[in-house]
């Protein structure tokens, strides 16, 4: 018997969730789907996410609070780990969303039918023969899992019907209605009638009657008398749960891109190890001094001189590139205030370099930049005759 039943063009079903009509004398009981919040919750996990996502923004903040910077600075930060782990979670959610409006659960007098798959569609037909019992967890709502073990001998592969399964049950997968209302309502719908056709399956089998299962391919027969066809596929209706396939690759392309994102800023560091061993071209020790209002003056350590001023929301990369200066400082209980070094090495550009971590920032890795306090410091870089002994 075929267990799984692969059609992409779902919208013109005959009976909606099955991939053909059922057979004469099997009719439909109850028909559902996840609730998409709840499945959320089991299968991606977005309350842990979210409790995650909120405990990572509480750290930097406090991090960045630790290392000097402001309050205003320590909470944006924070927003920006909030407003990106929020949107996965978001994504997340639009998937379970979808997995809501493309899934059919469908109980009928002789078996279990699902219809699952945001892109590419299945049936799985698990009749009420090949089921050995059924188990039932639901929560405090009545929202829970309907999940069945089939007899000896008769397996699904786990990651082809995932999620619609019995976590972690592998070897033995249990086809499983994920996240489903009323969840005890409709366990005992399904015990019910599973044992009525266990009984009326005996009693024919001890008269010698022969039991045939018959397959979801074979139609019933029209119910149109008029002897017209059924309907052609241009007049059928839309079905209301049709997502465009667009969507679906769109909202997987999103996860991807959240994912790769995330995945470069935790690998990549933007302070780099100086390598070159030749000496510099110039050479400048200075000091980041903290001024009101969030503002940052940038003095001269031989004269005390003012060389420049970070004024209040500009120079965004010169500040992140400070704090993680003054980070790598903190943790190995350095002196926050001692100056670095603005350096220029001929070939290789501006460096502004801690001489306490050995690590450096190369100030042209910020791009074209013509105003402002990182362009103030790399006209100082390049300038000549500035080269010190």
């Amino acid at each position: 018997m075929n267990y799984i039943h692969n059609h992409d063009d779902y919208a013109t079903e005959p009976v909606r969730g099955l991939p053909a009509a059922l057979p004469r004398g099997e009719f439909v009981l109850w028909q559902g789907a996840p609730s998409w919040r709840a499945f959320a919750r089991q299968v991606f996990k977005t309350h842990i996410i979210t409790g995650l996502v909120v405990a990572g923004a509480i750290a930097r903040a406090a991090w960045s609070l630790n290392a000097g910077a402001t309050l205003g600075t320590a909470t944006g930060e924070a927003g920006i780990i909030l407003a990106f782990g929020l949107i996965g979670v978001g994504i997340l959610m639009l998937l379970a969303w979808s997995v809501e409006k493309t899934t059919v659960y469908t109980i009928t007098n002789k078996r279990i039918m699902m219809r699952v798959g945001v892109a590419i569609q299945k049936t799985f037909n698990v009749p009420f023969a090949v089921i050995d019992s059924a188990a039932l967890r639901a929560n405090g709502k009545d929202v829970g899992n309907l999940s069945v073990s089939l007899k000896p001998g008769v397996s699904l592969a786990y990651l082809i019907l995932w999620p619609h399964v019995r976590p972690w049950r592998m070897r033995d997968t249990e086809p499983t209605l994920r996240a489903i209302p009323n969840a005890s309502i409709v366990a005992k719908l399904l015990t019910d009638t599973y044992t009525a056709h266990v009984q009326t399956t005996d009693a024919l089998a001890r008269s010698g009657v022969k039991v045939e299962h018959l397959d979801a391919e074979q139609p019933v027969a029209e119910k149109n008398t008029t002897g017209t066809s059924r309907e052609s596929d241009e007049t059928k209706p839309k079905d209301p749960h049709y997502i465009p396939r667009s969507l679906v690759i769109m909202a997987a392309s999103a996860v991807i891109i959240t994912i790769l994102t995330v995945a470069f800023a935790q690998l990549v560091d933007t302070s780099t190890l100086r390598t070159n061993d030749g000496a510099p071209a110039f050479s400048q020790e200075v000091q980041f001094l903290p001024l009101e209002g969030d503002r940052i003056a940038v003095r001269s350590v031989a004269d005390g001189a003012l060389i420049t001023t970070v004024e209040v929301g500009t120079d965004g990369l010169l500040r992140g590139a400070l704090r993680g200066l003054n980070m790598s400082r903190s943790q190995s209980n350095f002196d926050l205030t001692a100056p670095f070094i603005l350096q220029r090495f001929d070939g290789d550009g501006v460096y502004l370099a801690d001489p306490l971590t050995d690590r450096s920032i190369r100030l042209e890795s910020f791009g074209p930049i013509e105003t402002g306090a990182t362009a103030d410091l790399l006209r100082i870089g390049h300038a000549t005759g500035l080269a010190t002994p």
